[in-house]
């Protein structure tokens, strides 16, 4: 069991102190001589260590174990307590002297003991704080930092923060300020609190050398006084900032991109606060009045150029404001203006909008000129109708329909005409027939094209189906649907839409080839059981020519000049390439693209055989052949 860090365990305190009063005994006794006109001083000695380290009770039993000692072993006579006053005197006084030292060794181990809990308390405090917490002294150096401190600078732990040196930190990092622009370690608020002696912050970006990782950091230094008033230490509380810097950022993106979506909306929109005054506005709003923002921001809207031109149009927008700042959503015709000699009708809406605590924030009001809103209309009937004109002229048959909930099927809710041009049926006939598809599917192609229609729409996926189809007039065409799902806003199939279009040349054409391809692969067989045949048929002469060549000249090697026996050996060697060329057409005629292992070859050697091959022939037309690397 431990007292505390600042003790010994309490059992080897008590073995120290025995130790010690029996050291004092043995060395008291050996040098008695000397020590006889003094003799406590080495027992007083004793008791002060033992209490030094283990407190008051070690430091006592050494004193009483020491009083013992001495008067049975040292005082006269020996082995006998003694009952002299002069030693009972000395005894009394070393007992005191013991207790004093034990007691004063004790409040010195309690206050150690005090201490150092309360700098136990304070570093589990200052660990559990999320900032990190350093204290320099005024040459900058770190004497405390807690694991936030050591988090945020990227060290191990704190105490390698505090052992690292400033010349170190500085390496390992590089500081810029908010523009980007390298920021110094003079910049850092510690040299501005030891300038003024007052506290300082500053915030900035800090880049790891090493790994180029980057945060935000703010720190906040304060200033701690000696008894003089001069600064003593610099208590620095650093936080990293990253995320608030990069939320703040992204706010700053954000009310920027809101700026640049209303500057692009072409209807007039504004921002107003619950008093009326006007704290936002669009460009569309300026530019059609050739105003300017400080023109009209800060002021009542009621007050703006586009109202201020009657009292009634003024009265009758307070009005709306009224209403609006009730929770009502405000609309009306009102009549603008834009200039001196030019008015606008326009369809205004005042909305409210709230905030968490359903208290109105702002009021937007908004306004569309009926004018363009009328134009518009006559722009998309336009667009209808050239979709519909699109549409139409598709060499298929462009199709959307909607699945019935509550019986699962899919009625035809659009049809473009080359319906009635491909499959004979009008648009009428695919509206209001339902089940208009099983009439026009090939009976044989129906289960299979059901079941495929039925794997497209639930897997939610574009999807192709093939089936033949049975015009009004009975002709069968073959056909291909590309289908595509349509979900509703809870990605739930509503429906399809595709195109159907006549394939049946095609089908044609592909069953034509189809049938080339079996030919061809036929074809291939025969040529290469033919080539095999050929092949062995063609070496059974070149063997006999070679063997009677081989043979002639065994049997007539000493009637033979050296001519006759090169000319043998030419064409035992034209014999052996005529055979290599066979087998090699063999090889060739099995070859199969999708299993032959290619490889990388030597053009060169392939040249030279074939001029070995053409030998003769070169010499009889005494060509030359001549060829680049």
């Amino acid at each position: 069991m431990w007292n505390s860090k600042t003790r010994l365990p309490l059992v080897y305190s008590y073995a120290l102190g025995i130790f010690l009063s029996l050291a004092a005994l043995i060395i008291s006794a050996l040098l008695w001589d000397f020590v006889q006109y003094a003799p406590l001083l080495v027992f007083i000695a004793a008791v002060t260590i033992s209490a030094w380290r283990g407190g008051l009770g070690p430091g006592l039993l050494c004193g009483v174990l020491s009083i013992l000692a001495i008067d049975f072993f040292l005082l006269e006579p020996t082995q006998l307590f003694s009952t002299n006053s002069v030693q009972v005197f000395l005894l009394v006084g070393f007992g005191m002297i013991t207790i004093l030292i034990s007691v004063l060794q004790e409040s010195r181990l309690r206050t150690e003991q005090s201490l150092l809990y309360i700098k136990e308390e304070l570093e589990v405090i200052l660990n559990t704080v999320t900032d990190g917490i350093t204290a320099q002294d005024i040459k900058g150096q770190t004497l405390f930092a807690n694991e936030a401190a050591a988090q945020i600078t990227r060290q191990l732990s704190p105490s390698e923060l505090v052992k690292s040196p400033i010349e170190t930190m500085q390496q390992r990092f590089e500081l810029f300020d908010e523009q980007g622009e390298p920021f110094s370690m003079a910049q850092l608020p510690r040299f501005k609190v030891l300038a003024e002696g007052l506290p300082a912050q500053t915030q900035f970006r800090m880049r790891v050398s090493a790994t180029g990782e980057e945060s935000w950091i703010l720190v906040k230094s304060s200033p701690v006084f000696d008894k003089r008033g001069d600064v003593r230490l610099i208590v620095n509380v650093m936080r990293d900032v990253t995320e608030r810097y990069l939320i703040q950022a992204m706010q700053r993106q954000t009310e920027d991109r809101l700026r640049k979506v209303l500057d692009t909306i072409t209807t007039f929109v504004g921002v107003m606060s619950p008093d009326g005054t006007l704290v936002e506005v669009n460009r569309a709003a300026l530019d059609a009045a050739n105003l300017q923002p400080e023109d009209v921001i800060g002021k009542p809207f009621y007050e703006t150029y586009w109202w201020s031109y009657s009292d009634e149009s003024k009265q009758r927008l307070k009005n709306a404001i009224q209403r609006a700042l009730k929770g009502e959503t405000v609309q009306y015709n009102a009549r603008v203006r834009l200039s001196n000699y030019e008015y606008i009708l326009i369809e205004f809406t005042l909305a409210p909008v709230f905030g968490p605590d359903k208290e109105i924030e702002y009021l937007i009001p908004s306004g569309i000129d009926v004018n363009e809103r009328t134009r518009l209309s006559v722009l998309l009937v336009h667009e209808q109708q050239r979709l519909a004109t699109i549409l139409n002229n598709i060499p298929g048959i462009v199709f959307e329909g909607k699945t019935e909930r509550s019986e699962g099927s899919r009625a035809m809710s659009f049809v473009s005409d080359y319906a009635e041009k491909m499959l004979g049926y009008s648009a009428e006939n695919w509206a209001n027939e339902p089940g208009f598809w099983r009439q026009v599917i090939h009976p044989e192609d129906w289960d299979t094209a059901s079941e495929e229609a039925r794997i497209i729409y639930e897997s939610g996926k574009p999807g192709v189906i093939r089936f033949r189809c049975i015009t009004r007039d009975q002709q069968i065409i073959s056909v291909e649907s590309h289908t595509t799902i349509l979900t509703n806003e809870e990605g739930e199939a509503i429906g399809t839409c595709g195109v159907v279009m006549n394939i049946t040349e095609h089908k044609y054409l592909e069953d034509a080839l189809e049938a080339q391809a079996e030919d061809l692969k036929r074809s291939n067989k025969d040529l290469e059981q033919f080539a095999y045949v050929a092949s062995h048929d063609l070496q059974e002469p070149l063997r006999m020519v070679t063997s009677y060549l081989q043979l002639i000249e065994q049997r007539y090697a000493d009637k033979l000049d050296d001519d006759g026996r090169e000319f043998i050996d030419f064409a035992v060697d034209g014999s052996s390439r005529m055979k290599r060329l066979i087998n090699d057409l063999l090889t060739y005629s099995r070859v199969q693209r999708d299993q032959s292992d290619y490889a990388h070859i030597n053009v060169e050697d392939i040249v030279d055989r074939v001029l070995a091959n053409l030998k003769l022939t070169v010499e009889d037309t005494g060509a030359t052949i001549t060829h680049d690397p």
